[in-house]
């Protein structure tokens, strides 16, 4: 992962990169697993995006298996994939990831609601250190949580900016007052939601009662 590289230094490698598995990948995936049946569903829930990399495809076939359907929203897709992810974390026993899938949550939750409210996708080391009150600890626990990666100039980022609206999105949820929500989300006095919040507050709205 960005964030080993950029502490380990290896010389004399090749760097390769793995491309997105196609429809066709994913459908013989999933039909080698016994789960043909669900291609169709997967489609009709444009679940595209959540299988093309073999993670993802994983975890949905995982989340398949245990609960045998799939989820209803993206909202209980993130769920499932983050809190695997955390796990795999925990289970490396290294100190900095001592009980990743419960302070981890909340460090990283910390984070991505700062770079909304920023306007960025990025954060620095040194702004990632002052959101956290100078703790190492909680720094190193979020860079070595599996979903954040080093872009290029050296700052941080969420492996997939979809982590970062899912995080949000959460927060927001738990505000449980339309107005603090509409005050963060939308331009002031209105109710024009803010350029880069679409798909944060879309992925709110999947979440919420319907009766909401």
């Amino acid at each position: 992962r960005e964030n080993f590289i950029s502490e380990f230094r290896f010389n004399g490698f090749t760097e390769l990169t793995l491309s997105y598995l196609t429809w066709q990948d994913v459908e013989k995936i999933l039909i080698s697993k016994g789960m043909g049946n669900v291609v169709v569903d997967i489609e009709y829930r444009r679940l595209y995006e959540f299988v093309r990399t073999p993670f993802y495809l994983i975890a949905l076939s995982e989340y398949y298996k245990e609960r045998h359907e799939l989820p209803e929203n993206k909202g209980e897709l993130y769920d499932y994939f983050i809190e695997q992810r955390l796990k795999q974390e925990d289970n490396l026993k290294l100190k900095e990831n001592s009980e990743m899938s419960n302070t981890g949550k909340y460090l990283l939750q910390k984070m991505a609601v700062a770079i909304q409210l920023m306007g960025y996708n990025q954060i620095s080391k040194d702004e990632l250190l002052n959101l956290f009150d100078n703790s190492y600890e909680d720094c190193n626990r979020v860079l070595r949580s599996g979903l954040i990666d080093t872009g290029e100039d050296g700052k941080y980022e969420f492996a997939h900016n979809s982590f970062k609206e899912y995080f949000v999105a959460r927060y927001l949820l738990n505000l449980g007052s339309l107005e603090e929500i509409q005050r963060l989300c939308c331009y002031e006095g209105t109710k024009i939601v803010r350029t880069g919040w679409n798909n944060t507050v879309a992925l709110l709205l999947s979440q919420l009662p319907s009766k909401s």
